[in-house]
This record gives structure tokens, sequence and C-alpha cells, in this order.
């Protein structure tokens, strides 16, 4: 598996994002905010996944650049956002326990 070491970003779980909006809604407050799950990341996203999934003994991975994935989009090296929900009191895990909650409940059946 090709994996991108030269870019970090934020992963965020859709359930603890649109928690968070729900939250943002009930306290009437107006603005832009950025939620994400705590933490930023790059190839350590993808060995999470595979520790999780107990496969990250049986899948090689290789570092790789962004620009060797060829992709139309050229995002920063460096886009990980500073999560600015924390000052109205609104805050998500670690993108980890998501990543673990996420192959425990959404990929069986």
């Amino acid at each position: 598996m090709r994996v991108v070491t030269d870019e970090v970003g934020n992963p965020t779980y859709v359930n603890d994002l649109a928690a968070a909006i729900g939250q943002l809604i009930e306290t009437g407050q107006f603005g832009t905010y950025h939620f994400t799950n705590a933490g930023a990341c790059s190839r350590p996203f993808a060995n999470e996944i595979l520790r999780c999934a107990e496969l990250v003994d049986s899948v090689r991975k290789y570092p790789s650049s962004a620009a060797a994935f060829g992709l139309p989009s050229s995002p920063p090296p460096f886009g990980a956002l500073h999560m600015n929900g924390a000052a109205i009191g609104i805050t998500l895990r670690p993108w980890q326990d998501a990543v673990a909650e996420y192959l425990a409940t959404e990929t069986t059946g």
C-alpha cells in the first residue's frame, strides 16, 4: 500500500462532525468554526487503520510523496486545521478513537 508521508491533515469521523454541528446549532452561536477530531497526522493514519483492523503486520506500506500520486489537486503539505470550536465548548475526541469506533461499528455486517 502506498502511503503519502509529506502531507499532514486532520482525519475527521463524519459522525463526530455531525454531533459537533448539532451542538453548535444548540449554542445559537454564529461564525466560522473548524471541527475536526483531535490531532493531526500523515502516515500514522494508515498505520492506525491497519492496526485497528489487525492488518498492520500483513500489509506492506511504501512511503510516497503526494506528487507521486499525480492527483489533479495539490493540497498544502500542512493542511491541519486549528479546531476553534473549543472556544465555545465543543471538542471532538482524538482521531485514533474515531478510527477504532468506525472499524468496530461501520465495517461489520
